[in-house]
């Protein structure tokens, strides 16, 4: 996509991550894979003074590599230490920044986004949310619908302290058909059969992510002139999910 396409998603996730800001507050987001939530969070991370984003995967989800992905990220030296040596550390760094805010020496508290966080080990974001509270910066959650269902947490009381410590949990919704003809627009898509396609074509897969593969792929055929409903079929004919995916049958005439 040539810009931050203000999806519905996009939406949504820029006001719970305001008022997270606002409030001083760590704030939790969930949502199906491929509507958007990553994008968001990197344009955001990317606009924001003082924001850091961090994605985890399975490997880094547990307590040390997490810390030292923290650490190394954020410059903070014991990033290559023991987990006890890594949190006071952390701990560290975060009683300065707050100095520095009451000194009046930097004026925007640290926000840290979470991507992926439904790898997270619960013992290191119970650790990471009690110091954000602590230490009064922002940590943004955000992962799949597993998130922060009781099944994974194994230990009643740890969801318990994660959840009490959330001010806001932010479930979203499945994208509309104005997002997937937002992402069009951007594309510069050409003509009612074309937006159309596109709409069935995000209907079928409920992904943001998959309509924009599809529209980059119809792309490379035209170089930078308008996409016509041609190579949007050519595309779709070539990808995983085959012409079906543009049915437009059961859509409003």
């Amino acid at each position: 996509m040539k810009r931050a396409v203000p999806t519905t998603i996009y939406r949504s996730i820029e006001n719970h991550v305001s008022y997270a800001r606002m409030t001083g507050q760590s704030v939790s987001i969930s949502g199906q894979p491929g509507i958007g939530k990553t994008f968001a969070l990197e344009d955001l991370a990317r606009k924001i003074p003082n924001a850091h984003y961090f994605m985890f995967a399975k490997a880094s989800g547990s307590e040390n590599p997490a810390l030292r992905l923290i650490c190394d990220r954020l410059n903070i030296a014991g990033g290559q230490q023991h987990g006890g040596t890594m949190w006071r550390s952390l701990e560290t760094h975060f009683e300065q920044c707050l100095r520095y805010r009451d000194d009046e020496l930097a004026p925007y508290p640290p926000t840290l986004f979470f991507d992926e966080a439904q790898y997270l080990n619960l013992d290191f974001l119970h650790g990471v949310l009690n110091l954000s509270m602590t230490y009064r910066f922002t940590i943004i959650v955000c992962g799949n619908p597993s998130l922060l269902k009781k099944a994974r947490a194994g230990e009643a009381a740890s969801f318990a302290q994660i959840d009490s410590r959330l001010a806001r949990q932010l479930p979203l919704a499945p994208p509309e058909d104005e997002d997937f003809e937002s992402i069009a627009v951007d594309f510069d898509v050409s003509g009612k059969a074309a937006y159309r396609a596109c709409v069935a074509f995000g209907r079928m897969t409920g992904s943001i992510r998959e309509l924009v593969r599809l529209l980059n792929d119809a792309r490379l055929q035209v170089g930078d002139g308008p996409l016509t409903i041609d190579e949007i079929k050519a595309a779709a004919c070539a990808g995983k999910f085959g012409l079906k995916a543009l049915r437009t049958t059961f859509l409003a005439p």
